[in-house]
């Protein structure tokens, strides 16, 4: 299969969906709807790999807009710095990596 784009390969499974509920015991379209959704997930995760690669992991001081005190998220560059001038978040990585550190003894706990 050729390099498509993301609503190509949608379009492609859903196509072959439809093709394969009026002939259920068609090899061919079922090979055909397996090689589009396996294409579809191999690009929809490497564009959520992309959208998180611009990301930047913080950790949140106190709780705010949805995010717990002592926990880590990834926010983009603005946001991290938006966050950290605001004194609600740390993008220091010693307080990332005790805030992951914390977070993980306590799951065990």
């Amino acid at each position: 299969m050729a390099k498509l784009s993301l609503a190509d390969l949608q379009t492609a499974v859903t196509a072959a969906r439809e093709a394969l509920a009026k002939e259920p015991e068609n090899a061919a379209l079922k090979a055909e709807l397996e090689k589009a959704v396996a294409a579809l997930a191999k690009e929809e995760e490497a564009l959520a790999k992309a959208k998180d690669a611009g990301k930047i992991e913080v950790r949140v001081l106190v709780d705010h807009g949805g995010h717990a005190a002592d926990s880590v998220t990834s926010l983009t560059a603005d946001e991290a710095k938006a966050a950290v001038k605001a004194g609600w978040a740390d993008d220091d990585k010693a307080a990332v990596a005790f805030a992951k550190k914390e977070a993980a003894a306590q799951a065990k706990a």
